[in-house]
């Protein structure tokens, strides 16, 4: 198994290149587009209102012989908090930059965080079919803003060994002495993280997506895990039915149904392919799985020999939560922790002496998520009122 996610400042076509990935690799049979509202990921309603990724989701597909996860990320800063706990699950990313744009202000973020995580990173230049496209402009511009060490992995096989042996001082002094740069040389250079490599392409248009396949294909290895179980769970979800699921990142050992984790039994083993599932009855190392039966795990909480990560970027505003005079904040907390057990990057705090609540968040949108879930949830209204920089 390996775990892909793909990464992007908003509107640099990351949805788009999802779909085209599943179409190439056989998974769909048709390509969905993100403003009709039919590709394979996009089944939150809101989200298609948005016209945004908000919550990660996951879709499974092959290459070759080997499973892959394709995990999308959210790409609006607001949402940045489940990016990065996504990031601690990945065995690689894809990093889309719009071929118009060039790199913009939450490619720097998304980039610094990758490379902090030592994760292996594939740089998809999109949109090249746009008439703002201009390669040198933006081979530039990622060489200048994000890293000297990006190569143009569409160049000739002789550039590619020079520029991979240039990021490398072992590889340099075998390239000054004449000997040959295997494939093996550049495989430990990306799987470090010491070589971006760049494929120009256009994900609406289908160009250059099979590059994206032999690339994982030729480069990416699947981890070796230990046996001793550990993980990390980076997202809770409520089904349709009311199920709490913990979704969980395997990074050793195996799980079985009914095994305990932190003293609570597991009831349901699913492995999710867009918003379907399948129930399993064991998870293996490297599988990304959610379960029912924890009522305490929260995202970012780990188990086994698995530091939990850090989040880096956090809330800056501060509100106060104003419902209808006829609501009894006290009878609603319940289902209000479960709206915000799904987005823990806003933070809610109770004065239950004062029957108020509190919220701190990112922005904008983060307010609109919210006053939408608790209006489809509860059908009640909410404002958020008396705004503060939160420190």
């Amino acid at each position: 198994m390996i775990n892909v996610g793909i990464l992007a400042h908003v509107d640099a076509g990351k949805t788009t290149l999802i779909e085209a990935i599943l179409y190439k690799t056989g998974k769909l049979r048709k390509v969905g587009r993100v403003d009709f509202g039919d590709s394979f990921l996009d089944n939150d309603e809101y989200e298609r209102k948005r016209g945004i990724t908000i919550f990660s989701k996951t879709a499974r597909t092959k290459i070759g012989d080997r499973d892959i996860n394709i995990i999308d990320t959210p790409g609006h800063i607001d949402f940045s908090a489940e990016m990065e706990r996504c990031i601690s699950v990945l065995d690689m990313a894809i990093l889309v930059i719009s071929g118009s744009e060039g790199v913009q202000s939450h490619s720097h973020t998304l980039f610094k965080l990758l490379k902090e995580a030592n994760i292996p990173v594939l740089i998809f230049v999109n949109k090249i079919d746009s008439d703002k496209f201009d390669k040198d402009k933006v081979m530039d511009g990622l060489k200048k803003s994000l890293s000297k060490n990006i190569v143009d992995f569409s160049a000739d096989k002789k550039i590619i060994e020079e520029e991979v042996a240039s990021c490398d001082e072992s590889l340099i002094e075998k390239f000054v002495e004449g000997e040959k740069i295997t494939k093996e040389d550049i495989k430990k250079c990306i799987q470090k993280a010491k070589v971006f490599p760049v494929i120009f392409g256009s994900a609406l248009k289908l160009i250059n997506i099979e590059e994206i396949s032999d690339f994982i294909d030729k480069y990416i290895d699947e981890k070796d895990y230990p046996d001793e179980l550990s993980g990390i769970i980076y997202k809770i979800k409520y089904d349709e039915s009311g199920n709490r699921l913990s979704f969980i990142k395997l990074m050793g050992g195996s799980l079985h149904v009914k095994d305990t984790l932190n003293d609570e039994k597991i009831n349901q083993i699913r492995v999710y392919d867009g918003d379907k599932y399948a129930a399993v009855d064991i998870a293996n190392p490297g599988d990304i799985v959610a379960v029912t039966g924890l009522t305490k795990s929260h995202a970012g909480d780990t188990f086994g020999d698995i530091k939990r990560p850090l989040q880096k970027l956090l809330p800056v505003l501060s509100y106060n939560m104003i419902f209808p005079k006829d609501i009894s904040i006290n009878q609603i907390y319940p289902k209000l922790i479960q709206i915000f057990d799904e987005v823990p990057e806003i933070k809610m705090e109770y004065d239950e002496e004062l029957s108020k609540i509190k919220v701190n968040l990112m922005g904008e949108v983060q307010i609109d998520l919210i006053k939408n879930l608790i209006n489809e949830r509860l059908q009640i209204s909410c404002e958020l009122v008396g705004r503060r920089y939160y420190l």
